[in-house]
């Protein structure tokens, strides 16, 4: 997601995102852990990034 479309959400919307992407996270670094397949570093990229920009919002908030 852009950075925009995070800035037009709510603080409850945000939270709410960025919990959901940090469990996404830690199952796709669980299952790459496990050996179940091959960790799509792209997707671990994206995530993180995106995770960063929700908390940059996030705090720019308050």
């Amino acid at each position: 997601m852009k950075i925009n479309e995070f800035r037009s959400m709510s603080k409850e919307a945000l939270y709410d995102k960025y919990n959901e992407l940090k469990k996404e996270l830690m199952g796709i670094r669980f299952a790459g852990a496990l050996g179940d397949s091959s960790p799509n570093t792209a997707k671990i990229k994206f995530l993180r990034r995106s995770i960063a920009r929700i908390k940059t919002v996030y705090n720019s908030k308050n």
